[in-house]
């Protein structure tokens, strides 16, 4: 009973006082998110003011030459990504006749310009907030009325209700935006695919037959691969000009991302036709080099994902009769220019060449490939080890937390690692192309 009435008053005390603390932390947080909410309001508005502006402006040399209907072309453009409901646009004269408009029909009540003070001035320009109610309904735009010239006003106005305009605003960068479309105009302008292509096809004894406005039948009825992948077997019409393949629905539109390119390129790489090749080089002293192009690649099921890491990585190899590396010598762009295709029957009418001299110099350059492959395993164990490592610490530190985080994440976090490094360990080292190039003073003729 003592202790009862000696605590008593002390409970009563700290009862008050978290009483206390909890209405000012209260206060403190609807603060905080009231200043917030604010400070979001006013950065929206600020944005959408600029825009509004940026788009007068864009608007303004239009409407100074008088072409009305590239100023309605213009809008109607930028506004139909975004719905015409949504932004609106009239030009006045001087007397408040309109002069040209968007569709209004959903605006049917804004202020006139007469009634902003500053359009009293030659020139000026007025954003403000207004609230139209029709129907029962009430909704808020953003309006900028301008003054252009003493003839010609300008309004442009946004709705501010039924959209996330900060998401909008911060979700489009233009530079971004035109950089991108700039590279596809490019590739779209680029006649490689085009050389590429045909000739591709041509190898695989596909007929390519011009056809008008550039245009090419590609007729597969004498292709050496039987069913020629994505080329029907009546063959078919297509393009490589994207505005053509848009307006004529027969003709199909071939680009880099095409499966007709891709099946192309598929049956080129599987085919053992061309994994050998003779050359000759003109040089000094007479010699024998060796190309040989390794394929360094993970076997692994493809759920691990372990391409992300290793991907098939090629390891060319280019040495000499000795058994010297000379790849740092010989870069790839070098060899191809220099190297001259020649027949290797005259070759092999010459006394000293044994297919003993071509296997020792063939496990010279996979001996080679090997120590170059290392290198590139270490590299591939070190970026899944990071990537991997810091996923699952971080699945770990949040199941401390967070209930939700279920074990067999965890679990399957470690596996994936556990896999992926293993996959990457035991990746295998594949010769994929061989070329065995004479180097002397005198051509083979």
């Amino acid at each position: 009973m003592f202790s009862a009435r000696f605590f008593k008053p002390a409970r009563s005390l700290v009862f008050k006082m978290t009483i206390s603390y909890a209405v000012l932390f209260g206060f403190v947080a609807a603060g905080g998110l009231g200043l917030l909410y604010f400070a979001v309001a006013a950065h929206t508005q600020l944005a959408i003011d600029r825009a509004l502006s940026a788009k007068a402006r864009e608007l303004q040399p239009y409407i100074s030459r008088g072409d009305i209907e590239g100023v309605q072309s213009m809008f109607t453009t930028d506004s139909g990504a975004h719905g015409s409901d949504d932004y609106f646009f009239t030009l006045l004269s001087g007397s408040g006749q309109t002069l040209a408009c968007s569709d209004m029909s959903s605006w049917p009540h804004l202020p006139p310009p007469a009634l902003c003070p500053s359009m009293t001035n030659a020139e000026g320009t007025v954003l403000q907030t207004i609230s139209l109610h029709q129907q029962g309904a009430s909704k808020k735009a953003r309006v900028l009325t301008a003054r252009i010239s003493a003839e010609k006003i300008l309004q442009l106005g946004v709705d501010l209700e039924g959209r996330d305009r900060l998401l909008e605003l911060n979700s489009f960068n233009r530079e971004v935006a035109e950089s991108v479309i700039g590279r596809i105009r490019g590739a779209d302008a680029d006649t490689y695919l085009r050389l590429f292509l045909c000739d591709l096809l041509d190898h695989f004894g596909v007929r390519v037959k011009e056809h008008e406005a550039g245009d090419v039948f590609l007729d597969p009825s004498h292709a050496y691969v039987p069913s020629f992948p994505s080329i029907p077997r009546e063959g078919m019409l297509a393009t490589f000009a994207r505005a053509r393949g848009l307006v004529r629905e027969d003709i199909r539109f071939v680009s880099p991302d095409h499966p007709l390119v891709q099946d192309a390129i598929d049956l080129l790489m599987e085919s053992k036709a061309g994994t050998t090749a003779f050359g000759y080089l003109k040089g000094p002293k007479p010699n024998l080099l060796l190309e040989a192009v390794f394929v360094l690649e993970a076997v692994a099921d493809s759920r691990w994902q372990v391409d992300q890491f290793l991907a098939p990585q090629p390891v060319r190899v280019v040495l000499d009769l000795a058994g010297r590396d000379l790849t740092e010598s010989w870069e790839p762009a070098i060899f191809a220019r220099e190297v001259r295709d020649a027949t290797i029957q005259r070759f092999l009418e010459r006394p000293g060449f044994t297919p003993e001299v071509l296997k020792r110099m063939l496990e010279r350059a996979t001996e080679l490939a090997d120590g170059k492959s290392a290198v590139l395993r270490q590299a591939a164990d070190g970026r899944a080890g990071a990537a991997l490592t810091a996923d699952l610490e971080r699945l770990v530190d949040l199941r401390k937390v967070n209930t939700h985080v279920r074990p067999e994440e965890i679990t399957w976090a470690e596996t994936k690692l556990a896999r992926t490094r293993e996959a990457i360990a035991q990746s295998r080292l594949r010769l994929d192309a061989l070329r065995l190039v004479l180097e002397g003073p005198v051509s083979l003729g």
